[in-house]
């Protein structure tokens, strides 16, 4: 039996969070017009912390 540890469980919501805030924000703009401060903004982390989880732009779009 795989146990799913709370830190995996964490960086899940947080990965969906941000694949969330960023297909709500391209209904007002382009995928390409759309700016990691906003998604940043609007799911409260850091650049860092967004990267970390997805090293550019375009892999929220492959983990979509």
């Amino acid at each position: 039996m795989h146990l799913v540890t709370l830190r995996q469980q964490k960086s899940a919501r947080l990965k969906l969070q941000i694949l969330e805030a960023s297909l709500s924000l391209v209904g007002a703009a382009s995928f390409e017009e759309l700016y990691v401060d906003a998604i940043c903004e609007r799911v409260k982390v850091s650049k860092v912390t967004l990267f970390k989880y997805f090293p550019q732009k375009d892999d929220i779009l492959l983990y979509y």
